[in-house]
């Protein structure tokens, strides 16, 4: 037999026992479960206002009323460059004409180069159609533009090369515009000195911003 003042057989006091700390648990859980379907709920002003007014009545004995908040504006319309990057690697992997395109990420912009060598105005079968209307589709400002080489010739003029470069990039944005049909896109030329006219390439930008009017065809 063991003494009765053996620390074994001495009851302890204080402690609760297990299902308690359990329940505490379960409580805890539910307590911060409504807490966060409150946060992320939106009160309307009118159940506010039937909520509240007769609490308030009864204990003051005048009416609270809501505040007056306004309406949030509309934030600025603009789609993830990654989200595009995503649609222009399937839309080039789909369509044959866009075999050899490049796709480059840069800090706020997204930059699409056709490849080289191919005619990109009319035919039968538009090669650019379904890349106008994913564009057509975005809200972000887009610019197009033609990085034309410079003539080798030795009466050449560098004006001229420039406003080849800007016919070339207004061709490309005008076709895009036509098949799109909903959105008008900027275009620019620039010319590569180093290169010359085999070193041409058109580079489509989609920045992270909205364009000032998306959607207005002239």
């Amino acid at each position: 037999m063991m003494p009765l003042d053996d620390p074994e057989t001495t009851p302890r006091h204080g402690m609760a026992p297990g299902w308690m700390i359990t329940f505490a648990d379960l409580l805890s859980l539910l307590l911060t479960f409504f807490v966060l379907v409150f946060a992320t709920s939106t009160i309307e002003q009118k159940d506010w206002q039937r909520v509240v007014q007769p609490i308030s009545a009864y204990l003051t004995g005048r009416t609270i009323t809501a505040p007056q908040v306004a309406a949030p504006e509309p934030a600025q319309a603009r789609l993830d460059l990654a989200y595009i990057a995503t649609l222009l690697q399937r839309l080039v992997a789909d369509v044959p004409a866009l075999a050899g395109a490049q796709i480059m990420r840069e800090e706020h912009a997204l930059v699409l180069t056709l490849p080289p060598g191919k005619s990109w105005i009319g035919g039968a079968a538009p090669p650019l159609a379904d890349l106008a209307r994913l564009l057509a589709g975005l809200d972000n400002r887009i610019e197009i533009t033609l990085h034309g080489g410079t003539d080798p010739s030795p009466h050449a003029r560098p004006v001229e090369d420039w406003r080849r470069a800007l016919q070339g990039a207004s061709a490309i944005a005008a076709e895009l515009t036509r098949l799109g049909a909903t959105r008008v896109f900027e275009a620019n030329g620039t010319v590569d000195l180093a290169g010359g006219p085999a070193a041409e390439r058109i580079e489509i930008e989609i920045d992270d911003i909205a364009a000032e009017a998306p959607h207005a065809v002239p």
